[in-house]
């Protein structure tokens, strides 16, 4: 016994002397302080890669609930019924197993569909939650071994919005002047001062209107810019489709009476081929645009607009005209055919006046989205402007407008700006309809 107590004497000597020595007390010390920092510094890199990995986990999940919802899984819904909740599901697992040190515990994808109301189209919503381990970096020291994370994320989207337009193009004598004030002037230079379709030089030698002669060399027609900007208007129709027959159009004409160019369809290829057919009547027909609005209202548009579903589209009727009622010629009884002071006159005649807005209240009163392009009538020197159209012309805007829903009135004055403006009203309609699904 006492050799072992000679043996760590020689050891207990130096601690005491190390302990009564300040240096070694501050040394001590200082080591001893140095423990909780160390754990303190442990603790804080452990706080910080879970809040990292937690986003980086969030954001996967994020990403997976818009691919639930994605233009392509609408697309795939609307066609077959099949949501996105696999691919959903299959993006999240394989980008989470790219986060170092995460095991994923659990993952819920669920994707559901709610119908159409009376003001909003279907949609659809996803809903993706999980919760995951990330290992310690001292297990047991400054914790439990495993930190469990969890998180949540949901997105939704409006399937797309059906809509059906129908197009009510003026392809009525009036229509045969230029569409440029150029143009319009080229034509009376060559035709001793007639704008109204005469179309070749000396077309004013009692051939008049001339409505089945060349054009004056050089000149384009409104006529013929009002074809065009309509097969603009379909190929954009046919380019932004996202699903299968989601827009229909239907082509109309008019003059006195009202022609069915294509009835309402989704092969919009063929709404396309009929569109080249359109040209102005080779007799004087007269205009009846209020009559024109109305046969659409009780015989084509009969239903309510819907709520942009498949089932239930939504109706947009585009009306183009240069706003001119004309009586003259072939006139044929309507509802809206009373020509109201002011009003034009032919030799003393009572002949045109502008539009009665009320014959687009049946439309209007059913929900149909009524736009209106107004292809200026601009003022001529012509005769049959000045006795025609000039009493009245004033008017003529704020009928088309009244008779437009509204943020939905139009005017052009050239062949572009007919195109430019077709282009927008389309345009309009897509907002529109996307803003009512909100």
């Amino acid at each position: 016994m006492l050799s072992c107590v000679n043996f760590f004497r020689p050891w207990f000597l130096r601690l005491r002397r190390w302990r009564d020595d300040r240096r070694g007390g501050v040394a001590l010390g200082f080591a001893v302080s140095m423990i909780p920092m160390a754990l303190a510094t442990l603790g804080v890199v452990q706080f910080a890669m879970i809040i990292a990995t937690r986003t980086k986990l969030n954001a996967i999940a994020d990403a997976a609930a818009l691919q639930a919802v994605s233009s392509v899984a609408m697309t795939a819904y609307v066609n077959s019924g099949t949501t996105g909740q696999a691919q959903a599901k299959t993006m999240f697992n394989t980008q989470a197993a790219q986060v170092s040190g995460v095991t994923i515990n659990s993952l819920n994808v669920a994707v559901t569909y709610a119908a159409a109301t009376t003001t909003a189209p279907s949609t659809l919503t996803s809903s993706v939650s999980y919760t995951a381990t990330i290992p310690s970096i001292v297990p047991g020291l400054i914790g439990s071994t495993f930190t469990t994370v969890g998180g949540a994320s949901t997105a939704s989207a409006s399937l797309p919005s059906y809509i059906n337009f129908y197009l009510l193009l003026d392809d009525s004598p009036s229509m045969g002047i230029g569409a440029t004030p150029a143009d319009i002037t080229a034509m009376q230079n060559a035709n001793n001062g007639c704008a109204f379709a005469c179309h070749s030089p000396n077309a004013y030698n009692g051939t008049y209107p001339g409505y089945t002669l060349p054009n004056v060399p050089g000149t384009q027609l409104r006529i013929d810019a009002l074809r065009n900007a309509t097969a603009q208007l379909i190929s954009t129709a046919i380019a932004q489709q996202t699903v299968p027959n989601q827009f229909g159009i239907g082509l109309y004409t008019f003059a006195n009476t009202v022609t069915t160019v294509s009835p309402l369809t989704n092969n919009l290829a063929a709404v396309q081929a009929a569109n080249t057919a359109i040209q102005l009547p080779t007799t004087d027909l007269g205009t009846q645009i209020g009559d024109a609005v109305d046969w659409l209202s009780r015989r084509v548009v009969t239903a309510n607009s819907g709520n942009g579903s498949q089932s239930s589209p939504f109706e947009f009727v585009f009306l183009v005209t240069d706003g001119v009622e004309d009586q003259a010629f072939n006139f044929t009884s309507g509802n809206y055919d009373t020509l109201s002071n002011p009003y034009g006159a032919w030799y003393g005649t009572p002949y045109s006046g502008s539009l009665n807005p009320a014959a687009c209240t049946g439309l209007k009163n059913k929900g149909v989205t009524v736009a209106v392009l107004y292809t200026n009538y601009n003022p001529l020197s012509d005769v049959r402007y000045t006795s025609m159209v000039q009493p009245f012309a004033s008017n003529i805007l704020p009928a088309l407008q009244s008779c437009a829903s509204p943020n939905f009135f139009f005017q052009a004055d050239s062949a572009s700006d007919i195109n430019t403006a077709m282009q927008r009203m389309f345009a309009l309609a897509l907002q529109k309809s996307a803003h009512l699904t909100n």
